[in-house]
């Protein structure tokens, strides 16, 4: 028996697996980083001929090729001129001395490299010691002064990009989720559900000593469970609440534990059923039959009686209160880690990156899951300083290896970020200077 296909058709290729394990879509690998490799430039010519001579590429079959090229050649492909000035003999102590460091920042640096973060201890000097040239482009309307743009390390606690970072996310998750959390209220209220805006703490067990980062993934993997549990024994779809968690250390101890802003039907505490539950996501893997121990009798006789059924050293606390606003639930949830920034001492911030090193410390969960804010069409926000403050005229960033602020500032350049803060009062107040 033969099957005829109404149209000329090819055999379908063998599924590829994608390099990486991800895949990528043609748009987005073509605003990477990579696009520009010789390996990928020779990719596309390829394509373009197969075009050229009448073949048909599916959309599908650019991106494989071209993102497996991309793949095979790695970093070592990626443009040299990204690269930090870093020698393969250089230590942080040789990079403070070339490029000049404060004395704070040299001995944090000095203690990443005893925690074994070289990587993180060099770029930690380097972090606003470098920059890059910024200037307009050709028109008559630009107002000719120069701009210069820093480099940053980006690191959880370095005392310049750690708070930056912080606020910078803050507003991105605002303005990402605060039409998500309209949209799960509105949808409670047309249910007749009890529709809050907590605020919420998760606290851990405390064993006395800085916490590695395998504990912080499980510290994670526990409140993954932790919500599953809550969507079984409360009846509540994962599409019916949305949660933002970050992970905090106090301001000398060794305390792990969670602050997070929850947007959902209203959850049972009044008999400590959140801290029941949460107890039990705690138990190790070793007490798994324990575990179902507590969910039978939960099922069985109901939440309000299972905090009294676990063993004092089992049980672990939940704290949850309203909150007015989601921008103030938001704010609980975020404002911990950048507060002891300026308090803690070099050693303290160099022991907390070594704990929170490769892991992610805000994520979301629910209906806040993957959410990225909307923009309009010809939103130039996704582009770092497009236009100059003062004249509107675009802006270029040089595409050239990282220079030393020194020699920046000696042809008069001005920060730009600095200078986006000066436009901003002038607009606000005039040309009048601030009292």
């Amino acid at each position: 028996m033969s099957l005829t296909l109404p149209f000329e058709s090819v055999a379908a290729p063998e599924k590829r697996k994608q390099p990486h394990g991800r895949c990528l879509s043609l748009r987005r690998f073509e605003s990477s980083g990579l696009a520009h490799l010789p390996a990928i430039v020779r990719a596309r010519e390829r394509v373009e001929s197969l075009e050229a001579k009448g073949e048909y590429v599916s959309p599908e079959g650019k991106r494989d090729l071209l993102v497996e090229r991309a793949c095979k050649r790695g970093r070592r492909g990626q443009d040299p001129r990204e690269n930090l000035p870093i020698l393969p003999e250089d230590t942080a102590s040789t990079l403070a001395g070339r490029y000049g460091a404060t004395k704070e920042r040299l001995e944090q640096a000095l203690a990443l490299h005893s925690h074994g973060l070289h990587g993180k201890a060099k770029r930690l000097v380097l972090c606003a010691r470098l920059g890059r040239r910024i200037d307009h482009q050709n028109s008559s309307e630009a107002c000719g002064r120069k701009f210069s743009e820093p480099y940053f390390c980006r690191e959880k606690y370095c005392t310049f990009c750690g708070p930056q970072q912080f606020r910078e996310l803050f507003v991105k998750l605002q303005n990402a989720l605060t039409p998500v959390v309209e949209k799960l209220l509105c949808a409670g209220t047309r249910n007749d559900c009890e529709m809050v805006i907590a605020k919420l703490d998760f606290t851990t067990r405390n064993d006395g000593q800085m916490p590695k980062p395998d504990a912080v993934r499980r510290f994670h993997g526990d409140m993954r469970r932790f919500w599953r549990l809550i969507e079984r024994m409360c009846g509540i779809a994962r599409s019916e609440y949305g949660v933002v968690r970050c992970d905090e250390l106090g301001g000398d101890n060794s305390n792990l534990h969670g602050h997070g802003a929850y947007v959902g039907p209203r959850l049972p505490q009044e008999n400590k059923e959140l801290s029941a539950l949460w107890s039990i996501a705690q138990l190790p893997k070793e007490k798994s039959q324990r575990r179902r121990e507590l969910l039978r009798f939960a099922r069985k006789h109901g939440l309000g009686l299972l905090w009294h059924q676990l063993a004092p050293e089992e049980r672990r606390f939940v704290s949850i209160k309203r909150a007015k606003n989601f921008v103030g639930a938001l704010a609980h949830a975020l404002k911990y880690p950048a507060k002891f920034l300026e308090k803690s001492s070099s050693q303290r911030l160099a022991a907390l990156e070594k704990t929170f090193h490769k892991t992610r410390r805000v994520s979301t969960g629910g209906a806040f899951y993957r959410i990225k804010e909307l923009r309009e069409p010809g939103d130039d926000r996704e582009f770092d300083h497009a236009f100059c403050p003062f004249c509107k005229v675009r802006l270029m960033r040089m595409f050239e290896p990282w220079q030393p602020i020194s020699v920046l500032e000696r042809e008069g350049r001005i920060n730009l970020r600095s200078a986006e803060r000066e436009a901003g009062l002038r607009n606000a107040l005039g040309d009048e200077s601030p009292p």
